[in-house]
């Protein structure tokens, strides 16, 4: 302790006891790479635990107690520091002898030669971990906010808003993508962004929403400044102050323009039929719903499956395509009149706002200039026989009662039925019940059983999985598919008895195998408590969730999401896995992939099957195969009946695939080896 015995204030006994009882720890440092150690107060040995001699022997480096996270900082700062006299460091970190680190606060002097060259640093290095370790809490929350923040203003299109929705903030993603200064928005309502196809009661239902100071979420169709159409996955959270009392918006947006352009590609493909690129059955269904039409006529051609098996299939689209072009030609002077295609041989035209008279006319003045028509097939002519029927009554019951009346004209071989209640259905009736009978015969003596069709992964060609479909036995050899009693259960209230059978039965068979296995379930089995709770039950009692895959039937549409999604969120809870079923047609919406967070698409047969020959088939699937993989969802294609139809799976990349080509439904699945 020499450099402190001439101190003109205290004795050298008096610095010595002072050094020795001070908190905070005095080095003297060389100037040397490894900072040896030239003086140390023995207040380290408190501090730190360490012997003053182990560093005066230099058997200890004052660089070895130095953090190695922060041993290059602190070389820096020195670095940096070597022009002034005294600086004090940013807080790092020391070993103790018992290996555990402390944080100290190093405050220190350069001491320079008559050249003004450093040559060692005297430090005063104090223990602040108390505070640090106060205050480290807060630092990690601010430093986790900053992050946050950094994220979503990376990731996100990003706004904020007075209570009155007028602009105060946007992030560089809102100028981006809408083209905008930020001295167009700021100070404006977020109503310069507003798309006229955006209903306003949707912004009516938005504010009474945040108003309430609930979150807002939704999809928008917004405007740029060029005046061009964006999508976004909107959520608008309110904002409020430590008395609940209203202060901004936040507007939280993720653009899904491609989503919702493929989304509108796929809908324009799916309502189109793909022949004649007239609106198809589907978009028949569709307009019968949203506007419905006061008139409906079927046209049918008389035995065009002849025409098929005589001429090929080329003619007969040959034949459909002309008599398509015929129909559209006459009806062209006519307004407000659709017309549709809706299988191979039938036709529909529809009237919003013609009176019965008028509709009936241009019908018959229709029927008229194309029956018995002509059409040339190569070096023949084929007559054309057309068979119509009419309906006028509600839009609920218009399409089967004008598909009642159009077999009434090919049963009575008149050109025009109109539809009436005369019109006899009594068969019709005779076989409902009698199906009805049946029905419930089999549901009792316990002949409602599961078949197994086997699902193949693609790429090894491997029986993976199996999906377990109702069928009703009779005797030995008849075995009925749902084609013939499932509109029955459900008109007879025994639907639900048809999808408990198949649950106990499905669930007895996977108990005792190791194959994940599927079921389907329908929108009313969801909603209802009973059934909800018999599945969820019986997954529990067999434990196969893990295994299990429920198949949502997509066609029927999904109304009471809420519902649907806490039922979803039950079944994952479980272990299971969820599939929608029939995707492609009917409701098909992308946004209901999004909101049901399902793990499968299985798409409808009805494209599949067309895969090697419809180049619109082909199309649908592949935007289908995109959206999925896009959103990481596995892909399986139903109705595979060929080679043909397989290889365009495989190509399009589909994961799985179902259907004849590999197997029919069976009584019992063979064990998977």
């Amino acid at each position: 302790m020499a450099d402190v015995e001439n101190h003109p204030n205290f004795t050298f006994s008096e610095l010595k006891l002072f050094l020795e009882f001070s908190p905070s720890v005095y080095f003297k440092w060389d100037n040397d790479p490894l900072h040896s150690v030239l003086l140390v107060s023995p207040s380290v040995t408190k501090t730190l635990g360490y012997d003053p001699h182990m560093f005066e022997s230099q058997a200890l480096h004052y660089k070895d107690l130095v953090h190695p996270e922060d041993l290059n900082r602190v070389a820096q700062e020195l670095l940096q520091h070597k022009e002034v006299d005294v600086f004090t460091h940013q807080p790092y970190r020391l070993r103790k002898s018992d290996g555990n680190y402390v944080w100290v606060e190093d405050t220190t002097q350069v001491l320079r030669d008559e050249k003004g060259m450093a040559f060692c640093f005297l430090g005063i290095v104090s223990d602040i971990s108390s505070h640090v370790f106060n205050t480290k809490g807060l630092i990690k929350v601010t430093a986790f906010l900053e992050n946050y923040k950094k994220a979503l203003n990376e990731s996100s299109i990003v706004t904020k808003s007075d209570t009155k929705g007028v602009i105060t903030y946007v992030n560089k993603n809102f100028l981006e993508i809408t083209g905008h200064t930020i001295e167009d928005l700021i100070g404006k309502p977020h109503s310069i962004n507003r798309h006229p196809d955006t209903p306003k009661e949707v912004f009516r239902q938005m504010w009474e929403t945040l108003k309430a100071k609930k979150v807002w979420k939704g999809i928008l169709k917004n405007r740029k400044k060029d005046g061009s159409p964006y999508w976004v996955d909107m959520t608008i959270l309110p904002m409020v102050d430590d008395q609940g009392e209203l202060v901004e918006y936040i507007g939280v947006r993720h653009d899904i323009s491609p989503i919702m352009k493929q989304r509108e590609t796929i809908l324009r493909q799916a309502f189109t039929h793909p022949l004649t690129q007239l609106p198809n059955r589907e978009k028949l269904l569709k307009d019968i719903a949203e506007t419905p039409p006061c008139a409906l006529a079927l046209l049918d051609v008389d035995k065009f499956s002849q025409i098929n098996n005589l001429y090929g299939y080329n003619n007969g689209d040959t034949i459909l395509t002309t008599l398509a072009q015929k129909i559209q030609a006459y009806l062209a002077p006519f307004e407000r009149f659709t017309l549709y295609h809706l299988s191979a041989d039938e036709f529909a035209i529809t009237a919003d706002k013609e009176c019965r008279v008028g509709f009936e006319a241009v019908a018959r003045g229709l029927l008229e200039s194309i029956d018995h028509t002509q059409v040339q097939v190569e070096s023949m002519y084929v007559m054309l026989d057309i068979s119509c029927g009419i309906s006028f009554e509600p839009s609920a019951q218009l399409l089967q009662t004008a598909n009642i009346a159009m077999k009434e004209a090919k049963t009575q071989r008149e050109d025009i039925v109109i539809y009436s209640l005369d019109l006899s259905r009594q068969e019709e009736y005779e076989s409902n019940i009698a199906w009805g009978a049946r029905l419930y015969s089999a549901l009792k003596d316990n002949r409602v059983v599961p078949y197994y069709q086997p699902i193949i992964n693609n790429k090894t060609l491997h029986w993976e999985k199996f999906e377990a479909l109702v069928r009703l036995k009779e005797g030995e050899d008849k075995v009925y598919s749902p084609f013939y009693f499932l509109d029955i259960a459900k008109q007879t209230k025994q639907y639900k008895a048809l999808t408990r059978a198949v649950v106990e039965k499905a669930f007895e068979t996977f108990s005792v195998r190791l194959e994940d296995f599927s079921i389907n379930l329908s929108i009313d089995d969801i909603l209802d408590v009973n059934t909800r709770n018999f599945l969820f039950d019986s997954i529990k009692r067999y434990r196969l969730g893990e295994r299990l895959v429920l198949e949502i039937v997509e066609s029927e549409g999904i109304e009471n999401f809420e519902e649907v999604t806490a039922f979803i969120d039950g079944a994952k809870e479980l272990g299971c896995r969820i599939a929608i079923d029939d995707f492609g047609t009917g409701y098909s919406n992308f946004a209901y992939l999004l909101r049901l967070k399902a793990d499968y698409i299985k798409i409808d047969g009805s494209m599949i099957e067309n895969l090697a020959t419809d180049r619109n088939s082909r199309l649908i699937v592949q935007a289908i195969v995109i959206f999925a993989k896009s959103i990481g969802l596995k892909t399986i294609a139903e109705f595979v009946k060929d080679e043909a139809t397989f290889n365009e799976v495989v190509k399009l990349g589909i994961d799985y695939s179902q259907g004849y080509y590999f197997s029919p439904p069976l009584q019992e699945p063979p064990k998977i080896t």
